[in-house]
């Protein structure tokens, strides 16, 4: 690969739905840089990161699943953020199919993360900070938000989803809110760096980032 770059581990869902913009609006005023980017589950990135593998790690971030890294080794910058939602397939009516809370003699089919995700902690908390018990059964689970969101679309059950996964089918009828209000769990987005890293890509990326 010519010219200069940064090496980019990024989450599966902010690698889709978050990092080409971030990279298409730092593009516009260096051209000469580019992008190794790959997909990791957080766990897999930090090690990267902490190891030297990438110079860049970009993940949702929430106080209740931290991040662990050593604050005097590494930095970060909060670039956005985005809210954790429930949602379902709409019924002929336009109504929610699974509406939350359900019931005990009918509990709602829910469509889960696969545990040790870290998403998966996040639904956790969203189903024991929602304000009222929920009744659900677990159905289906997967690794990634984007099988969820199509399992939730095929109306299979209701899926905890990040806002950007699923604006578009909300906009487009596919999927509504299965909460009577926009009940969600809100995600900063977070990129971290190791303090000790000088390349000069990474410094620009940076100072760019840094001031918007």
């Amino acid at each position: 690969m010519s010219g200069r770059f940064v090496r980019i581990m990024a989450s599966h869902t902010l690698s889709i739905t978050f990092l080409p913009e971030l990279l298409d609006r730092f593009q516009q005023t260096h051209a000469e840089l580019n992008a190794r980017v790959l997909s990791a589950n957080i766990h897999d990135a930090a090690v990267a990161l902490t190891e030297g593998r990438c110079d860049l790690m970009l993940t949702y971030s929430h106080p209740q699943a931290p991040i662990l890294l050593d604050p005097d080794r590494f930095t970060y910058l909060s670039l956005g953020g985005d809210l954790l939602l429930p949602v379902c397939a709409p019924d002929a009516r336009g109504r929610p199919c699974f509406a939350l809370p359900g019931h005990p003699s009918f509990p709602l089919p829910q469509l889960g993360y696969s545990a040790g995700t870290f998403l998966g902690r996040l639904e956790e908390v969203a189903v024991e900070s929602f304000g009222e018990r929920l009744h659900l059964k677990r159905r289906h689970e997967a690794d990634m938000a984007m099988h969820l969101m199509e399992m939730a679309i095929r109306g299979l059950g209701v899926a905890w989803l990040p806002r950007s996964v699923v604006a578009s089918a909300l906009a487009d009828g596919k999927l509504v809110c299965a909460a009577s209000s926009e009940r969600g769990v809100a995600l900063d987005i977070h990129l971290y760096r190791s303090k000790a890293n000088f390349n000069p890509a990474l410094q620009a990326l940076w100072q760019e980032l840094k001031s918007l």
